[in-house]
C-alpha cells in the first residue's frame, strides 16, 4: 500500500520536468525550423504595407526634385533616388501595400478555384476525376508565370488583371493538391 502514493508523488514530481522538456523541444523545432524566418518576414513585411501609409504622406513618393536626380544613397534618400529625383526609399515602402494585396487576393483567388475543383475531382471517380484531372494536367503543361503572362495580355494591364491571371494560373497547382 506504501509504494501508491510513492509512485503517484513521484510522477507529480517528474512531471513539471517533462513538460519543461516537451517545451522545450517544440520552441527548439520551431526556432530551428527555416518556416519560423519565412513567417517573420512575412509579417514584417505586411506590418511595414500595412502601417507604412500612415506614417509617410504620399507626397513624398511622388515629390519631383529635379535637382536630385539620380542622387546616391544618402541620409536625405535612404535608397537615392531616381530619374526624376523622387525618393527611392519611400516608393519602395508605399509599394509594399499593392504588393501585399496582389498577393493576398492572387492567393485567395486560387483557393476560390482550385478547392472546389480538387474536391469534385477527389470525391466524385471515375469521368469527372478523368475530366478534370485532364483539364488540370493541360493547364500544369504551361509554366505558370507564362501561363500568367498569357491571362494577362488578353485582360489588358491593370492590378484587377493581374490578381485574376496569377490566381487562375496557380489554382491548377492548388487543386492537384487536393484532389
Amino acid at each position: 500500500m506504501t509504494s501508491a502514493p510513492f509512485a503517484e508523488a513521484t510522477q507529480s514530481q517528474a512531471s513539471p520536468g517533462l513538460r519543461h522538456r516537451r517545451y522545450k523541444r517544440v520552441v527548439n523545432a520551431l526556432l530551428g525550423s527555416k518556416g519560423v524566418i519565412g513567417v517573420v518576414l512575412v509579417t514584417t513585411f505586411a506590418l511595414i504595407a500595412l502601417v507604412t501609409p500612415l506614417l509617410v504622406p504620399f507626397e513624398l513618393s511622388t515629390q519631383i526634385d529635379v535637382r536630385a536626380r539620380l542622387s546616391p544613397p544618402s541620409a536625405d534618400h535612404l535608397l537615392g533616388t531616381d530619374q526624376l529625383g523622387r525618393d527611392l526609399f519611400f516608393r519602395v515602402l508605399l509599394g509594399a501595400r499593392t504588393s501585399m494585396l496582389i498577393a493576398l487576393v492572387s492567393v485567395g483567388l486560387s483557393i476560390v478555384i482550385g478547392l472546389p475543383i480538387g474536391i469534385v475531382a477527389g470525391y466524385f471517380k471515375g469521368w469527372a476525376d478523368h475530366l478534370l484531372g485532364r483539364l488540370i494536367d493541360t493547364l500544369l503543361s504551361f509554366p505558370a508565370i507564362l501561363l500568367a503572362l498569357a491571362i494577362s495580355a488578353v485582360l489588358g494591364p491593370n492590378v484587377r488583371n493581374t490578381i485574376l491571371a496569377i490566381g487562375i494560373a496557380f489554382a491548377p497547382y492548388l487543386a492537384r493538391v487536393v484532389r
